[in-house]
């Protein structure tokens, strides 16, 4: 199963976010904050890993994407990168700051660095066809 439309990803996306937000608060509220940090963080990447799966651009085929590959385009990822790391900088910076809350942070970091890694190969590989 592969998704293209917009409004596909768009749900999909919003749905994994907000699992993944309530499930920290809860965490947050019930257990500690810097256990929903991590809570969310560790569901935002299983998500979103699980999505990048299942997510096609219209340049890409139906055959299973390279394990290394997010987006369809450098762009794509740019951004995103930017924006996880803009999440784990105001997480590192919201107190109580936790050993488990930094676990959280790394996460957001984790998940920037793959944007960057899959964007960069991409790259690459649009200048060497070129």
């Amino acid at each position: 199963m592969v998704i293209r439309s917009g409004a596909g990803k768009a749900a999909s996306v919003i749905l994994v976010y907000f699992a993944a937000l309530l499930s920290g608060i809860f965490t947050g509220l019930l257990i500690d904050v810097g256990a929903g940090y991590l809570l969310t963080g560790t569901l935002l990447l299983l998500g979103i890993y699980a999505l990048t799966r299942f997510f096609r651009g219209g340049n890409e085929s139906d055959e299973p994407r390279e394990w290394w590959r997010m987006t369809a385009y450098p762009l794509a990822g740019y951004v995103l990168a930017v924006w996880f790391a803009a999440q784990a900088v105001s997480m590192a910076l919201v107190p109580p700051v936790s050993s488990l809350s930094m676990a959280g942070t790394a996460i957001m970091l984790v998940i920037a660095i793959g944007y960057v890694n899959s964007s960069a190969k991409l790259s690459a590989r649009q200048r060497a066809s070129s």
